[in-house]
């Protein structure tokens, strides 16, 4: 009789899990509180790690995705000068895989192919998890319950399979927040990557032939009010940098723009508790400016099947999965704060300070740094 595996949350971690473990003979039942799986999200972008994951995990070439088509894409200055460029082309070249771009939309379809989308079974909400001899009983805010060998706890970073599991309160306030965007390609000439500034940073990308993909971030102090129509703000925001970040602002229908604070959590010291396992932002929600929290979720996937493939023991299997992945990923939330913090100093002299390191820095130490991130096969 097949095993039985139940995987809380249908979002990009819990989509891959699904089918590595239908690929490791588990029989799956997705659980997604959302009462129907729509195209949410925006931009997103998927290094060779995480490229290298899908192609394990059996998500070929993407056709929707491109790669970034600027020759000197990087880090700019709030007026647009290059700063660090980042050469899609080496990177590809040393770490065996492109840089991905494109809507997250578009990767969830990919991961509910072949049959995954079957599995799913939406408006279905996780109240609690309980343990008997070696089931995992799940129990759903409409009182039903689902017996399984093994629960993944991939329900994101406000996760109840992680409340369950260790009651650590809610995750860490950033500071910052974030807005995003995608919009018709304007039709004038944009320079991709980041634009850093007196605490706030701009990142523009292409994500297929027609559309772009925006994102700002700034610090707050948590709390504010949402804006009826953040345009006017954000106008007023970016006033005096590039030109093609507000027009770019400009150009972006008010209803298309998504706003959130930032959170990570310091990353715990289990992830495992018998047959219940934490994955991706429930396991290891990170800050989004190594671009690498889909990527880890990915990897989390990956590592998962290959050590319930190497042990029969499901809890052996999870004690495994942990070893592997937690100090990568732990090391992964802490470059990602450290990052954020780099990226929206207030000071101006120790913005100088920043932007002449980070262009005086050869290319091969960026390199050596990235590969500490991308390079690592999951």
């Amino acid at each position: 009789m097949a095993r039985r595996a139940l995987i809380v949350g249908a979002g990009i971690g819990g989509l891959a899990a699904g089918r590595v473990l239908r690929e490791k003979g588990f029989e799956v039942r997705i659980l997604e509180r959302a009462p129907r799986l729509e195209p949410l999200g925006a931009g997103i972008s998927l290094w060779p790690n995480a490229v290298r994951a899908l192609k394990r995990i059996g998500v070929g070439e993407m056709a929707s995705a491109v790669s970034i088509p600027d020759p000197d894409p990087g880090i700019r200055n709030r007026n647009g000068k290059l700063l660090a460029r980042t050469n899609p082309a080496a990177i590809q070249e040393r770490f065996g895989a492109p840089i991905l771009l494109l809507h997250r939309a578009n990767l969830q379809h990919e991961l509910l192919a072949d049959g995954i989308g079957d599995l799913v079974q939406t408006g279905v909400e996780v109240a609690g998890i309980s343990e008997e001899g070696t089931r995992v009983i799940a129990r759903t805010s409409g009182d039903e319950a689902f017996e399984a060998d093994l629960v993944v706890g991939a329900d994101g970073i406000h996760s109840t399979v992680r409340a369950e599991l260790l009651a650590d309160g809610p995750p860490r306030h950033s500071g910052l927040l974030a807005y995003r965007g995608i919009v018709e390609h304007p039709g004038f000439d944009i320079r991709w990557g980041e634009y850093w500034g007196a605490g706030c940073i701009f990142g523009v990308v292409p994500i297929d032939a027609g559309r772009i993909y925006w994102f700002a971030t700034r610090r707050t102090e948590g709390g504010e009010p949402p804006e009826e129509n953040p345009i006017p703000g954000l106008l007023g925001r970016f006033e005096g940098w590039a030109p093609e970040i507000r027009s770019v602002i400009a150009a972006t229908p008010p209803h298309a723009v998504l706003r959130h604070d930032l959170f990570d959590r310091r990353p715990d010291g289990r992830w495992t508790s018998g047959s219940v396992a934490l994955l991706g932002d429930a396991a290891h929600p990170m800050l989004p400016f190594l671009g690498q929290g889909a990527c880890q979720a990915l990897e989390d996937a990956v590592a998962l099947g290959t050590a319930l493939g190497e042990a029969e023991d499901v809890p052996e299997a999870l004690r495994s999965y942990q070893a592997a992945r937690r100090p990568r990923a732990s090391r992964i939330v802490e470059e990602s704060r450290r990052f954020g913090r780099l990226s929206h100093l207030r000071s101006a002299p120790a913005r100088a300070v920043r932007d002449r390191i980070l262009a005086l820095t050869p290319e091969s130490v960026r390199m050596r740094r990235l590969a500490g991130i991308v390079g690592a096969m999951p």
